[in-house]
């Protein structure tokens, strides 16, 4: 036998085994998820609790997408779910993920993936760990639950970061995750808003600090240099601070931001330093970005939008998005059948609405719609001796359309169960209370308020608590020194959303029903409903 052919067997025995053993922990993770067994149906498991939270039931890849080269990586991310067990959003989002999904990927999101109620928590979880989600950011949603937030992801299959959220010394999740795809090193790093310090109720965030996010990444990248290949930030922050951190830090790859109304925001290339965020929030878009290796470097590629859901018009202004056909997947629709089978009285028809009731985000937040109009009415009514009625518009969630109300529609739009109070304040307390509605304007705040009981007209051109002109309550001018009732939510009240000069007034009554409930009562009143916008707030051109 001739040395060659010798050393040509010792070769292939090295190989097979150097093969072998070379096999990363996560493809053998993988494969092992993609094997297992699915005994029960997911309406079976939710009804008898026996939906695994240890390991996402992943679906196998298709062929094509599966045949894919190794050395690729792809990652989608998105946020802004809101908890929204809809059939228009989850199955899509499944089907997608089905199609897609490859050993060489990775689910992301930016946070804001719960609603901050307790209602659906259990099922949301779930929903969770069945897309088979891998690390996320926190926003202020999740915060909503206070140090809570931590016994309830205990049983999440996903990682879960924060960077920049401190509790004492110690951060209130892990900073960073670094996982092996396709045998690069990704790390992912978590940032919270650090507008979260202002729109959560102070009380839910007692003792907790939001630190400089950009120190905190820069601290971060500086950590795992040499131990990842790929860095990669989900924030939750707004887009100009991503590309301030995105200028500071250019050792970074890409950061997937929260989700924008702005489409300009949805592509922008900083440097090297790729940011990304999807347009339409609930589960009806998902970003993708893909990651190859050059000359031996990992490289972003232009990141890539997709509309999921069919029945959602893209506008033809928005080329970063594109369709994606595809049809709900059956272990979606059936969970979400499970879900609505728990959830009976979400069915009840509360009445009829005439128009669209307009509570959409890029709207709400910076004008007098008629869906604000009637909230407020409906707390001005129920209060009876209050003057003026101030809700704030990031409690308001989505709009209602024209037609059948439910229970259900209702709730999605307004999910917050917000206590509702009278207090007394003076003329000078209003102003201030105006101005800080429209501190924040550009931002597209959840501060700005709609109101009943009163006018005014701001100029956002203006600087910064000198906004506001012409206030009248009830139809008079402004008295700076006469008292006022004004009823408004537990949430303003405690200082939320910087409504500081709130705190500490004297209540004069505590409505024994919720927000919500206030509404269904008017609701199945008053029904059909009909609301209007009426020149209470005027914007000076």
């Amino acid at each position: 036998m001739s040395k060659f052919f010798c050393y040509s067997i010792v070769a292939l025995v090295i190989l097979i085994l150097g093969c072998s053993s070379t096999e990363t922990a996560e493809t053998k993770q993988d494969q092992k998820m993609l094997e297992k067994p699915v005994e029960t149906t997911i309406a079976q498991q939710e009804v008898t609790g026996q939906m695994e939270h240890g390991a996402p039931l992943l679906p196998a890849p298709s062929a094509e997408v599966a045949s894919k080269p190794s050395m690729e990586i792809r990652l989608w991310y998105w946020g802004a779910w809101e908890a929204h067990l809809s059939p228009t959003g989850f199955p899509y989002l499944l089907a997608f993920l089905q199609h897609q999904r490859t050993p060489h990927s990775c689910l992301c999101a930016t946070g804001d993936l719960f609603s901050g109620e307790e209602v659906n928590d259990h099922f949301v979880l779930q929903a969770l760990n069945l897309l088979g989600l891998q690390v996320t950011a926190i926003s202020n949603l999740e915060l909503n639950y206070g140090r809570k937030i931590k016994d309830k992801l205990s049983s999440a299959s996903f990682h879960t970061l924060s960077a920049n959220v401190y509790e004492g010394k110690e951060r209130l999740f892990p900073a960073l995750h670094i996982q092996e795809i396709a045998g690069a090193r990704v790390c992912f790093i978590g940032l919270t808003t650090e507008d979260a310090a202002i729109q959560v109720s102070p009380e839910k965030i007692k003792g907790l600090t939001f630190r400089d996010p950009i120190y905190e990444v820069q601290q971060c990248v500086a950590e795992v240099q040499g131990k990842a290949d790929i860095i990669i930030v989900l924030s939750n922050m707004r887009h100009e601070k991503d590309v301030e951190l995105a200028t500071a830090c250019p050792k970074i790859h890409g950061i997937f931001g929260r989700y924008d109304v702005n489409p300009e925001n949805l592509r922008v290339k900083i440097g090297n330093v790729w940011i990304t965020r999807i347009h339409h929030k609930q589960g009806i878009e998902i970003g993708e970005v893909t990651v190859h290796k050059e000359n031996g470097i990992w490289k972003i590629q232009e990141p890539k939008i997709y509309s999921l859901n069919p029945d959602t018009a893209m506008p033809p202004t928005i080329p970063a998005i594109s369709q994606f056909s595809l049809v709900p997947d059956p272990k979606g629709v059936e969970f979400i059948q499970a879900w609505q089978s728990k959830q009976q009285h979400l069915s009840e028809v509360l009445g009829n609405v005439e128009e669209t009731l307009v509570g959409e985000y890029q709207i709400v937040r910076q004008e007098e719609t008629n869906l604000g109009n009637l909230i407020a009415d409906i707390l001005l009514e129920a209060s009876k001796d209050a003057d003026i009625a101030f809700v704030n518009s990031g409690c308001i969630r989505s709009s209602i359309p024209q037609g059948t109300l439910t229970r259900g529609v209702l709730f999605t739009t307004l999910p917050y169960n917000n206590q509702v109070k009278i207090i007394l304040v003076n003329g000078q307390t209003i102003h201030d209370i105006l101005e800080n509605a429209v501190a924040q304007y550009e931002k597209v705040s959840g501060a700005f308020l709609q109101v009943a009981g009163i006018t005014f007209s701001f100029d956002p051109s203006k600087e910064q608590f000198n906004r506001v002109e012409e206030i009248k309550i009830q139809g008079e001018p402004l008295d700076l020194t006469k008292e006022y009732r004004l009823v408004t939510l537990e949430y303003l009240i405690q200082g939320g959303d910087d409504y500081i000069m709130l705190k500490d007034k004297p209540i004069v009554y505590t409505f024994p029903e919720s927000l919500q409930e206030l509404v269904v009562n008017y609701v199945k009143a008053h029904s059909p409903i009909h609301a209007s916008c009426e020149g209470r707030i005027t914007k000076i051109k």
